[in-house]
């Protein structure tokens, strides 16, 4: 992956702490287009960011999802974690299911860094066949969300 200077910048050199909400809505999930990640400025994940100073998981999810989709949401159970380290970079990200009132969706931006272009539900398939560097590396060999939610199950 090839992340901007700004982004090196930002969330260098530490430890970051992600969380990210799956919102299904029949066979769709809802995703969120980030730039400056790659240099297709394209990099699909499902919404969230990262915990505050003093914030809950629940809260930073519930606020993150308002930022950038304006959706209020309840959190419901955690899914699967994944860490992410790119040079300079680190992150865990928790992932919860997460459902909602409301699917009408409308994008939002991110006040730390504005990095969010666009909003797509798009089912399993659609998202899996996504070039490799387009979406986190931990969705590149599973056939289902519940590949990562119960991999335990037989």
């Amino acid at each position: 992956m090839d992340y901007s200077e700004e982004i090196k910048a930002i969330y260098g050199n530490k430890i970051r702490i992600r969380v990210c909400g799956i919102l299904e809505n029949g066979e769709n999930y809802l995703f969120v287009n980030h730039k400056k990640l790659n240099k297709d400025n394209i990099f699909w994940n499902f919404p969230g960011g990262g915990v505050e100073d003093g914030e809950s998981i629940r809260e930073t999810l519930k606020r993150e999802f308002q930022e950038e989709t304006n959706l209020e949401i309840i959190v419901e159970q955690f899914c699967f974690f994944n860490q992410v380290i790119v040079g300079s970079l680190h992150a865990i990200e928790l992932y919860f299911r997460v459902k909602s009132n409301s699917f009408i969706v409308k994008v939002g931006n991110d006040p730390e860094f504005n990095i969010i272009t666009d909003l797509k539900w798009m089912n399993l398939d659609e998202f899996l066949g996504l070039p490799i560097h387009q979406k986190p590396v931990i969705f590149s060999n599973i056939k289902s969300i519940n590949d990562l939610i119960y991999p335990f199950r037989s």
